[in-house]
């Protein structure tokens, strides 16, 4: 992201963490929550929050937090387990993205749409992704039939082809059109030119980054929301 011309920041609430990753990635990396760093109004271009709001006490803060620290035209990142998924629906209580006691909440994509617009967020992109799917069936099936997880003794060639079964079912599920009962429900057939991968949090010097990203509709996995606050939005249609 640097030679792409941002200024990158980091935050991690553990010590050990934060001082690993600045000196691993030559960045700086606040030892804190978000909420507790302080960071100044409107200080922000974008900022990502990667399977890290189902660990937040208070996921609506959180939110809240990001919108006061965005410039107008910001955007907010979440990528977080699907409640809604066929993994969850299949395992039940064995299910691997429950992980008690870290996970406080997790989300389908119509709980995690409301929570975007309690905090003031318009929701300008919610779209699923079946890329964890053999790995979510691999650990979840171990964990009923064992109890625990373990994934270099458990994640094995055998398993992982075991597991493509649920991927390609999720896969399938997504590529419904209007099979709205994940809370997508937009489309697969659109595209929208927009940040994706981000640093935890950036600001823009000199240029402004853009990838291509689908519009995945219904898949089954972790739910990718797209957030921002004010600004406009470029959709490319195929």
């Amino acid at each position: 992201m640097r030679d792409a011309g941002w200024e990158v920041a980091g935050i991690d609430p553990d010590p050990l963490a934060a001082k690993f990753a600045e000196q691993a990635h030559s960045i700086r990396v606040i030892a804190d929550t978000l909420p507790k760093a302080q960071l100044a109004d409107q200080s922000l271009d974008a900022v990502t929050l990667s399977h890290v709001i189902e660990h937040a006490a208070d996921p609506i803060g959180l939110l809240r937090e990001c919108r006061r620290i965005l410039r107008p035209g910001g955007k907010v990142i979440v990528v977080t387990p699907n409640l809604a998924s066929h993994g969850h629906r299949d395992f039940r209580d064995s299910w691997v993205h429950l992980d008690p006691p870290r996970h406080f909440y997790l989300f389908s994509p119509a709980t995690l749409r409301s929570c975007s617009e309690l905090a003031g967020l318009h929701v300008e992109l919610l779209r699923t992704s079946t890329r964890t799917a053999a790995w979510v069936w691999t650990a979840s099936d171990t964990i009923r039939q064992k109890g625990n997880f373990n994934r270099s003794q458990d994640f094995r060639w055998r398993r992982r082809v075991e597991g493509m079964r649920l991927l390609l079912r999720e896969e399938i599920s997504r590529r419904i059109p209007n099979n709205d009962f994940a809370g997508g429900g937009i489309g697969t057939d659109r595209w929208i030119r927009g940040l994706h991968h981000y640093p935890i949090g950036g600001r823009k010097r000199n240029t402004r980054v853009f990838a291509d990203t689908a519009i995945e509709v219904n898949g089954q996995q972790p739910v990718y929301a797209e957030f921002r606050c004010g600004g406009h939005r470029e959709l490319l249609h195929a």
